[in-house]
């Protein structure tokens, strides 16, 4: 059995391009960077080129430079003609079938209060329904 599974987070370095197949399926491409920092060593970025294709489409669609954005799929490896020398390189892309932008909440001058950022949970309980039969 093999996996190929990547959970990848990263910011975008560019707005989102939007491609569609011939047979008018959206597919959107991305370009993140993650960028680890050493304690001893300048920072490392690496860039990754993910593609987004389904449901998760529209909201890829919506990714502009500088968004934190998340995704899930798996990687693929490529090689292509470098169009400037002419030599043969290898790329690392993403297959994403998941997709997530992180909206982070400014802060005003005051502490915001964690009621105003989580929704209430329901106060009564349904009783209603016996707990004879497991629902999965």
């Amino acid at each position: 059995m093999n996996i190929n599974k990547i959970i990848f987070s990263g910011n975008a370095g560019r707005d989102a391009e939007i491609d569609f197949t011939k047979a008018g399926k959206q597919k959107v491409y991305l370009s993140l960077a993650h960028t680890k920092k050493h304690k001893d060593q300048p920072p490392t970025t690496t860039w990754m080129r993910v593609m987004v294709v389904g449901a998760y489409g529209d909201t890829a669609a919506a990714v502009k430079r500088g968004d934190r954005v998340i995704v899930e799929g798996e990687v693929n490896t490529y090689t292509y003609k470098d169009k400037k020398t002419g030599e043969e390189r290898s790329g690392t892309s993403i297959f994403a079938y998941a997709c997530g932008i992180f909206k982070w909440v400014a802060q005003k001058q005051q502490d915001v209060a964690l009621d105003e950022l989580i929704p209430p949970l329901p106060t009564t309980v349904d009783n209603s329904q016996p707990f004879d039969e497991i629902p999965f």
